[in-house]
């Protein structure tokens, strides 16, 4: 797989998650923990984005390389 292919699909895949995401704000709960500014690995969690209708909550995440921005 190529790197054009590879990005090809990372930005198919963002695009997905974005069009599930219906809210947008940052819970109220206080069980809730925001993940911002954390690193697992080589991955940098940059912002928190929403969660979609089955409460699953997304995360805007970027590679350590910088070459490779996700939405997890």
């Amino acid at each position: 797989m190529t790197l054009s292919e590879r990005n090809a699909k990372i930005k198919a895949h963002n695009e997905k998650c974005l069009s599930k995401i219906i809210d947008f704000e940052l819970p109220k709960d206080r069980r809730f923990k925001n993940l911002s500014g954390l690193t697992f690995g080589k991955i940098l969690v940059v912002s928190y984005l929403g969660k979609n209708k089955l409460r699953h909550q997304f995360y805007y995440t970027r590679c350590e390389c910088g070459s490779c921005d996700k939405i997890v």
